[in-house]
């Protein structure tokens, strides 16, 4: 049985969230199923939704890419999602806005590209922050990805699971702010990914670039966190 959340509040405490009803036919009033393991709720408003100790374990709740790649975001703005299991969940894109995570199992979590600044303000909730912001933050040596941009091919100084800083010397040069698609493999660990960047910094007297992911998808992110040693 699906339950449909749209701009009005409902408990599904303890419920495990299972996928977008695809076949529904306004697909911006997205219903989920409460009964099996979680797999993706992209795009859904969970605008208030009590999702407190619920298993979101492996959920996918992050931006739907419409008509036009045109993201449309997952809104969790105001859910409480208090002591909820989000072991390697990803809200990348996702509207988190005063969203309450207080005594949540964040292992293996990812919150690319999410303003963590508004959430729910509390003592457990800043530290709640900083762990998120942390692992996005934490930056890798190993193993060396190797990033395909238009002015050529790459090797990363670090990475981290928000962006990469590659070895870089040419006359051409990066132009700051802007987007290109690229592909990335890492040292080892064929095939390569697609991915999308926006140039954060481009240091011609250090030699490198900073680039970070944009529009990144539910393949690219898995990937990057195999990669993770």
């Amino acid at each position: 049985m699906a339950l449909t959340i749209w701009e009005r509040r409902e408990s599904v405490q303890g419920a495990t969230v299972l996928t977008l009803d695809r076949e529904q036919r306004n697909p911006y009033r997205p219903s989920i199923s409460c009964h099996e393991p979680c797999r993706q709720v992209k795009g859904a408003t969970l605008r208030g939704a009590d999702l407190s100790r619920a298993d979101l374990s492996g959920a996918r709740i992050e931006a739907m890419l419409l008509k036009g790649r045109k993201p449309w975001p997952a809104n969790l703005d105001g859910a409480i999602l208090r002591d909820a299991d989000l072991t390697k969940a990803s809200f990348s894109g996702a509207i988190m806005n005063y969203a309450d995570l207080q005594g949540c199992v964040l292992s293996g979590a990812s919150f690319i590209d999410v303003d963590l600044s508004k959430v729910k303000g509390s003592p457990a909730d800043a530290k709640v922050t900083a762990t998120l912001n942390r692992r996005a933050s934490t930056r890798y040596t190993e193993p060396k990805i190797f990033v395909k941009t238009p002015l050529g091919v790459f090797p990363t100084v670090n990475w981290s699971l928000s962006g990469v800083c590659v070895s870089y010397s040419s006359e051409k040069r990066f132009t700051p702010d802007s987007r290109f698609p690229a592909k990335l493999v890492g040292d080892g660990r064929p095939p390569p990914r697609d991915a999308k960047f926006i140039v954060v910094k481009d240091d011609e007297q250090r030699g490198i670039a900073l680039l970070k992911f944009v529009e990144m998808d539910e393949a690219l992110s898995e990937y990057l966190d195999s990669l993770v040693p």
